[in-house]
C-alpha cells in the first residue's frame, strides 16, 4: 500500500480512534492495528522533520530555551519545504486497506467525519 505523507498526517487522529475500537473480526483487528502502528511511526518521523524545519527557518523565542518561531519573512520557505515533504509517497509494507464490511459491522459505526479523514486507508463502500 502507498500513501502520501499528507494522507498519513490527515488520517493520524482518525486512525488512533479506530485503533482503540473493538473490531467485529479478529482479522480486521489485526490489520487495523498493524496499519495504526505503521501510520503512527510515519507521523512521528514527520513531526521530527517538521521540528527540524522550524529550527532551520525559525528564530529563538526570548526567554524560552529550545523554542523557535518561524518569522513571517521566512514562512514561505518553511511552507515550501513542508509541502514538498507532505507530497512524498510512502510505501506502507504489509499493510492493507480497512475492509468496508468491517467498518459497517462496527457498533456504533464511526462518525462520518472520522471516515472522511481515513481516505485511502479504507476500501470504497459498495455502490
Amino acid at each position: 500500500m502507498k500513501a502520501t505523507l499528507r494522507q498519513i498526517v490527515e488520517a493520524n487522529a482518525a486512525m488512533s480512534i479506530l485503533g482503540k475500537r473493538d473490531w467485529p473480526s479478529a482479522k480486521g483487528s489485526y490489520w487495523v492495528s498493524k496499519l495504526v502502528r505503521k501510520l503512527a511511526e510515519e507521523y512521528v518521523h514527520f513531526e521530527l522533520a517538521r521540528n527540524i524545519a522550524v529550527k532551520k527557518y525559525g528564530e529563538p523565542v526570548a526567554g524560552k530555551p529550545d523554542s523557535f518561531l518561524v518569522p513571517a519573512y521566512r514562512i514561505d520557505e518553511y511552507n515550501k519545504e513542508i509541502e514538498a515533504m507532505l507530497a512524498e509517497e510512502i510505501t506502507l509494507d504489509d499493510c492493507v486497506q480497512i475492509a468496508w464490511a468491517d467498518i459497517e459491522a462496527m457498533r456504533p459505526v464511526p462518525a462520518p467525519a472520522v471516515l472522511a479523514d481515513l481516505g485511502c486507508f479504507v476500501e470504497a463502500p459498495p455502490k
